[in-house]
């Protein structure tokens, strides 16, 4: 496995976890426009999101494209707000590679049929073989749908952290205005009592 490809896949993983944690809604108008069928009960749903969207990563490159933007979207927005085409095809590619990558054992079946097949020998023993690579490939896909899962739900915790710390933040600075405020208030009230008693006298 490619590890440059396969690093930059997770951090594109984890970025796209902030997008859904963010703007759920234009995850959703990508899966729409790829034509994924989402339940609309639970289309907003940041769990319900990455389990959709994973689905149907490894196999439709527009869902690939798609994502390669909205990452490259998410990073220039804090910049130029332009598209970076260098950018957005290098993290095409990374995530591509990371779900085609090319598979030695595959290839090597894939000769083992053929070559059972001209000679006519063992067949039934090579079915049985593919049989257990097809398995194998299964838990492959399943083992990388696993760790992006992880990688969006990570980007997704962390957005999640950044929203309550700044409402935390803000509550924080609501607070301090408020007994800035009730304390000037209590000042002048006393000043003003002070004022009038002075004049009394």
């Amino acid at each position: 496995m490619n590890l440059a490809s396969t690093d930059l896949n997770q951090y594109v993983m984890q970025q796209m976890g902030v997008i859904i944690a963010q703007k759920p809604q234009v995850v959703v108008d990508l899966l729409n426009a790829n034509e994924i069928p989402l339940d609309l009960e639970n289309s907003l749903d940041c769990i319900y999101l990455t389990d959709e969207y994973l689905e149907y990563l490894p196999t439709n490159d527009s869902l690939k494209l798609g994502t390669a933007y909205l990452v490259n979207r998410l990073e220039e927005s804090n910049f130029s707000g332009t598209a970076n085409n260098r950018q957005i095809k290098q993290y095409y590619s990374a995530i591509d590679d990371f779900w085609n990558e090319p598979n030695e054992e595959k290839s090597n079946w894939v000769g083992a049929v053929a070559g059972a097949l001209q000679s006519g020998a063992e067949l039934g023993k090579v079915i049985a073989e593919n049989k257990g690579k097809k398995k194998f490939f299964g838990s492959d896909l399943a083992e990388k749908q696993a760790t992006s899962r992880q990688a969006i739900i990570s980007g997704i915790v962390s957005q999640k952290q950044q929203e309550a710390l700044k409402k935390n933040k803000e509550n924080s600075q609501k607070k301090i205005k408020i007994v800035v405020g009730v304390l000037i208030g209590v000042a002048l009230l006393i000043g003003t009592i002070a004022i009038v008693k002075m004049k009394n006298k």
